[in-house]
Parts: C-alpha cells; sequence; structure tokens
C-alpha cells in the first residue's frame, strides 16, 4: 500500500525562512520572461495569389 500524504506534510518540513527570502512573483511574467523578445510587425503582409485556388488562374476565361 502506498504512504499517501496531503502535500506540504512530508517527513522533513519545509521551512518559511526559505519562502521569504523570494520574493513572490506571478507565474506568467516568470513564463514570459522565458520567451525570446521578436520586434512586432508594423503591417501584415499579404500572401500572393499563386496556384490553382487562386481566382482568375488557370486555363478557364473569367466569369465561367
Amino acid at each position: 500500500m502506498t504512504d499517501r500524504r496531503p502535500l506540504g506534510t512530508g517527513p522533513v518540513p519545509t521551512s518559511a525562512e526559505a519562502d521569504a527570502k523570494l520574493p513572490r512573483v506571478p507565474r506568467a511574467q516568470l513564463a514570459a520572461e522565458r520567451l525570446h523578445a521578436a520586434p512586432a510587425a508594423a503591417e501584415p503582409k499579404p500572401t500572393p495569389a499563386v496556384g490553382r485556388r487562386a481566382l482568375g488562374a488557370g486555363p478557364a476565361t473569367p466569369g465561367r
């Protein structure tokens, strides 16, 4: 049978001093600090109409 206990109630008590040394930081801020900074695009670039699915492209005449 496994020994199940609620979190934080293990055989070694956690020290409150270790938590008091570090300031509290929201998790989202920590995750954002790990992301690489990339400059934002000024305007979105339109994708060129290339291929068979583009309107007006192909052997058929327009209007059919």
